[in-house]
Parts: C-alpha cells; sequence; structure tokens
C-alpha cells in the first residue's frame, strides 16, 4: 500500500501530469529534431529572412480530415519545446511547427506574430494556426496578444 507523501514546495510539479500516449512519445524525437533545425535557422539567417519563408508558405484551404494530427504535431512541438533536450522559445517553436506540418503534407499551417503592452514593455509571441485552430498553445494565451501584419514582422530584427 503506497502512503501519501507531500512534496516541499520546491520539488512540486508547476502543471498537472497528463497522460500521454505511445504515438505522443515516438513524437518527441522529430519534434526535437525540428526545434533544433528551427533554431539553427534563426541563429543563421539574415533579419527577416525566416518570416519570408514562412510567409512563403502558401495559404491553402485547410484539410479538416488532417486538423487531429495538425493538433498532435502542436502537442508534439510546445512539449519537446518545454521539456526536451531542445528547449526553444516561442519563434522557433512556431517555425518548427509550420516547417513539420509541411513536411508531413499538411499544408495551411501560419506563423503568426502578435504583440501586447505589458508592464515590463512590449511583449511580443509567435504561434501557428491551422484554419481558425492555435496549434500547440493555449488560445488564451494568444488572445491576449493583438497580430501584427506578416510585411510588418518581416523587417523586424529577431
Amino acid at each position: 500500500m503506497a502512503a501519501d507523501v507531500t512534496l516541499p514546495p520546491t520539488v512540486r510539479r508547476s502543471e498537472p501530469r497528463v497522460a500521454i500516449g505511445w504515438r505522443d512519445v515516438t513524437d518527441l524525437i522529430p519534434a526535437s529534431w525540428q526545434l533544433l533545425r528551427a533554431q539553427h535557422a534563426l541563429q543563421t539567417a539574415e533579419r527577416g529572412a525566416l518570416l519570408a519563408l514562412a510567409a512563403s508558405v502558401p495559404a491553402s484551404a485547410v484539410d479538416r480530415t488532417r486538423l487531429a494530427e495538425a493538433e498532435r504535431l502542436g502537442r508534439a512541438v510546445s512539449r519537446a519545446a518545454r521539456r526536451g533536450p531542445v528547449r526553444a522559445k516561442c519563434l522557433a517553436s512556431s517555425l518548427a511547427l509550420q516547417r513539420w506540418l509541411v513536411a508531413r503534407g499538411i499544408t495551411g499551417g501560419v506563423v503568426r506574430i502578435g504583440v501586447r503592452q505589458s508592464p515590463r514593455g512590449i511583449e511580443a509571441h509567435a504561434w501557428v494556426t491551422y484554419g481558425d485552430t492555435v496549434l500547440g498553445d493555449s488560445e488564451g494565451h494568444v488572445r491576449s496578444f493583438t497580430p501584427i501584419a506578416a510585411s510588418a514582422a518581416a523587417g523586424l530584427a529577431w
């Protein structure tokens, strides 16, 4: 019989554990690879080049039959960015997810960038949408940012 154990405050989990399936575990390796590629591209590309690349992915109709797969890939990239060997920020995660979607034949994923005012100043965030669905991020978190146009974002230094 297992005894109840209370963890000291420094050891408590910040988020609840979520049961994940075998498919979710096997998605972590390619998700980490995509994150590594995106981070390398961010470090070596000229200013604005990656956003131009992201914007060059043709907008296409969303295939609702692929939505579940797109959401799964989004969760995998998000999980790998937070807990995997390649810790990535939102822009690298978004680029990685968009590239992975295209590699899997899922077109229509769009990298979005938004800004918001906070007590610390202006904050920016990147995420991916597939139709009207936010992938790999919380819709509530994304709603707190005002999207900026892709042409304006392309001139920003990252």
